[in-house]
């Protein structure tokens, strides 16, 4: 409101410090050429205006069809204090042309009269023939009275106003005012063409429009090309090109910028109609300032100031009406400037995060959005909005303009997963893995905002794999090193439910300097229940630290379990799962630490463990801490390397391990602690082997037998194996092609590839992913050992004298078998060229032979 009476106070005491002396004009008959006065002075102006209405010369008729040209710029006063008052023309039919000139302080002033305008009255005119008022720039017009205040008071014929350009005017009525047309009466047609109502005031206790206040039933308002740009009040309706609407109103290709005040009326206040009682359409028009329209199109002042608008005005042409008349001066739309080139922000949102790549677009160019990777996810298109909704969208178009967002869509992204009919969750992909982790109350990632879905009975629940889940297609590049932005697992916590793989395996996970690392980050089943996790595969997966976080008593990582706290039963779980970095403690290939009770039965671990700066790794059981760990037909293949307590089944142990029917075939290296099954013991009666058997190079161990590498390719092991209650069909070999025997579960694993659509973490994997001893992260070093190839032949060399050397083809499977080295140079014989792994003590290194 204060801005409203500020306004109206300006206006005022203008107008009174205006007009202290009224002069008598002097009237002057302009020329006539052409069959039109040439209008060039104040004097020719008002004696054209007597000429229409008849009152120049007595008994001379009134010429209401005359045609007026302005030939120079007309100022109609020169000083504040001494004004010429505006005698209006009372009702003209023909035609007036300022041929591009302006005319200057009009002032027009009756506070008890009504039609106080430049014309009073429109009359005549056909739509072939129409009254023209054209080309004319009015600058600082002061038209004030009780009604139908206006340039025009009424049009009651046909009216054609074409490129008349109104600027820093003020208009004042008490009832009805409009700045061009106060009412284009009932039966009426007026047609405003390329036409400008800017910097200027209009106020009226009732009705107030930009362009025309009020349009009555059965009248017809055309509104083209045209831009209103004013500070306006009406107490009952105002609008940007129309104050109150009762018969057909049509605005096309338009702009309007508006502040206008209804005095608490919002609901009759528009950015281009005010009150519409009648027929109202829009086509291509923008709006911006203090009022709307659902009709159009809105702007906001940075995207107007940036040429959105003039963009889309600029580049309408339909049904004769060419917008190529608009440009763009300062901040906003005008016409005949010129059209540059206009630049707009693009926002580019992924999984939370705006992406820098691209910032901006051309108008009027086509620009093509990027195709997005990110290690898994997959990439599913652009989207206008951030609920997906409607056709992905590849481009921006030549005709767009304005500030443009686009949302990445994303497969992987979590999804809720649903409950078969016994209730169990069921996890078909990794957005849905992902998902049940928000369920059972766990952290995603960072850019996750969605839904609360967290169900305090999710981590009790059953949950059931129905297909393999990749999470990251690829983990490490040819060399064995992990690729670099690889999507993050955090693990499911606390879980006291019953996992079922259903032999299918989960591949692509990464775990980075993160607590309690693990598929499961911990288990934690009462003294009443038992949490299950079984016929499931973790392949081609990583688990990395570069730093210490927290202590000893919070560490535990563990390719499936990080911490257990309670009972827990793995059964039939195989892992593949790489660490490697620093000061990781409690490591395993199945459960990193366990204070519960632990039951270990037909699992196997061919993943490796290289911990720099470690403690308690090993395949199955990193740190056994409290309740008791039972192990029965298992086994571990992976190379294991910690500087305490590295051992093949379980690392280090404070607690009773009791050990049946299993084996390590594993290099086990460090520096105390270390053994061929079990690592450091606090106490010497802990552990209880029955038909146990380890790799008799890597150390000694009571209740246990030591055999030849030889003896676990042979069929030694297996036989030995086979024989032992119970066990006679859980175990297989290929003899003469599989290094050591397996479970025979393991093939029932489903190894094939799900799509995944457009992921992007480098090669994808095909067919079928190979279950086999896996490349460590790190090869040999080259301070270790070099290893090269000539023809057939390998060469080794810088390796210290009994080291353990083996070579397996990229399948996993033994080419050449263990032998200890004797010197720091050896040579071997190879039958075929090829891609082998050779295996020296805890380090494999690929290597090509030509």
């Amino acid at each position: 409101m204060k801005s409203l009476c500020f306004t109206a106070v300006v206006l005022l005491s203008f107008v009174c410090s205006f007009a202290k002396t009224y002069l008598t004009p002097e009237l002057l008959e302009p020329k006539v050429e052409k069959g039109c006065y040439q209008i060039s002075s104040a004097g020719e102006l008002l004696g054209f205006a007597a000429i229409v209405n008849g009152t120049f010369a007595e008994e001379r008729a009134a010429e209401k069809s005359a045609c007026g040209v302005l030939t120079a710029d007309i100022h109609m006063n020169k000083t504040k204090d001494s004004v010429y008052l505006w005698t209006p023309i009372e009702e003209f039919s023909g035609s007036f042309d300022g041929q591009g000139h302006t005319l200057e302080y009009l002032y027009r002033v009756y506070w008890d009269t009504d039609n106080n305008s430049f014309i009073k009255k429109v009359v005549g005119g056909t739509k072939d023939k129409p009254v023209v008022i054209q080309n004319v720039h009015l600058l600082k017009l002061i038209l004030e009275g009780e009604s139908a205040v206006g340039l025009v008071s009424v049009n009651e014929g046909n009216l054609f106003m074409d490129r008349v350009i109104m600027e820093d005017n003020s208009m004042y009525a008490d009832s009805i005012i409009g700045a061009m047309v106060g009412i284009n009466a009932s039966g009426a047609t007026l047609r405003i063409s390329s036409s400008d109502a800017g910097d200027y005031a209009v106020h009226a206790d009732s009705i107030a429009g930009g362009f025309v206040g009020y349009n009555e039933k059965d009248a017809t308002l055309l509104v083209e090309n045209s831009r209103s740009y004013q500070n306006g009040n009406g107490y009952h309706a105002n609008g940007g090109f129309l104050g109150v609407n009762d018969g057909s109103f049509t605005l096309v290709n338009s702009y309007s910028n508006i502040f206008v005040g209804t005095y608490n009326r919002d609901e009759t206040c528009g950015a281009f109609l005010g009150l519409n009682n009648g027929t109202y359409e829009v086509d291509n028009s923008y709006y911006t300032g203090s009022w709307s329209d659902s009709k159009g199109t809105y702007f906001d002042y940075n995207d107007d100031s940036s040429g959105a608008a003039v963009v889309q005005l600029h580049n309408y042409n339909k049904n004769g009406i060419d917008g190529s008349i608009w440009g763009q001066e300062g901040s906003s739309p005008r016409f005949d400037e010129k059209y540059g080139i206009y630049r707009f922000k693009v926002t580019l949102i992924s999984l939370g995060d705006t992406l820098p790549d691209l910032k901006e677009y051309i108008s009027g160019e086509k620009m093509r959005l990027p195709t997005l990777k990110k290690s898994g996810f997959g990439f599913e298109g652009w989207y206008t909005n951030s609920k997906f909704e409607g056709d992905a969208v590849t481009e921006i178009s030549p005709t767009e303009s304005g500030r443009r967002t686009f949302y990445a869509k994303w497969e992987g992204v979590p999804v809720k997963p649903r409950k078969d009919e016994e209730g169990c969750f069921v996890i078909s992909n990794r957005g849905e893995l992902y998902g049940y982790v928000a369920v059972a109350g766990g952290f995603i990632e960072k850019y996750w905002t969605g839904e609360n879905w967290y169900d305090r009975d999710a981590a009790k629940a059953c949950v059931n794999l129905s297909a393999n889940i990749v999470v990251n297609p690829q983990v490490f590049d040819s060399e064995g090193k992990p690729l670099d932005s690889l999507r993050q697992w955090y693990g499911i916590s606390g879980f006291s439910g019953v996992f079922d793989g259903q032999y299918h395996t989960i591949s692509g996970l990464y775990s980075y300097d993160v607590f309690s690392r693990g598929f499961f980050a911990s288990t934690d089943a009462n003294e009443d229940t038992l949490a299950v996790i079984k016929n499931v595969g973790f392949i081609n997966s990583l688990v990395t630290t570069e730093s210490n976080r927290g202590s000893v008593s919070t560490q535990g990582s563990g390719a499936v379990v990080g911490a257990n706290y309670g009972n827990l039963l793995m059964e039939r779980v195989y892992s593949d799962v790489t660490f490697c970095g620093n000061r990781l403690y409690y490591i395993s290939g199945m459960v990193g630490k366990n204070d519960g009770n632990l039951t270990i039965k037909e699992c196997a671990n061919v993943g490796n463990l290289n911990m720099e700066d470690g403690d308690g790794a090993a395949g199955l059981v990193g740190y056994l801490g409290g309740g008791e760990l039972h192990i029965a037909n298992s086994f571990n293949a992976g190379n294991i390397y910690a500087v305490w307590g590295a051992g093949g089944l379980v690392g280090d142990l404070s607690r009773d391990v009791y050990i049946e029917n299993s084996f390590n075939v594993g290099v086990i290296e460090g520096k105390t602690g270390r053994g061929p099954l079990l690592g450091k013991q606090s106490y010497s009666n802990l552990h209880h082997l029955t038909n146990v058997f380890y790799d008799d190079l890597s150390g000694n161990q009571d209740q246990a037998t030591g055999v030849r590498l030889s003896e676990f390719s042979d069929g030694t092991v297996l036989k030995a194996l086979r024989e032992y209650e119970g066990a006679d069909s859980l175990w297989t070999q290929e003899v003469g092609k599989d290094a050591y025997p397996v479970l025979s579960w393991i093939s029932l694993l489903d190894t094939s590839v799900p799509d995944m659509g457009d992921d992007s973490s480098g090669d994808k994997p095909s067919g079928e992913v190979p279950l086999v001893v896996r490349q460590v992260a790190d090869g040999v070093p080259t301070s270790f050992a070099n290893i090269r190839s000539e023809g057939l032949h390998l060469h080794i060399e810088g390796v210290v004298a009994g080291r353990v050397m083996a070579v397996f083809d990229m399948q996993g499977k033994m080419v050449v078998a263990p032998m200890r080295l004797t010197g720091n140079s050896t040579e071997i014989q190879m039958h075929h060229a090829g891609r082998y792994l050779v295996r020296i003590g805890r380090f494999i290194q690929p290597v090509t032979v030509k």
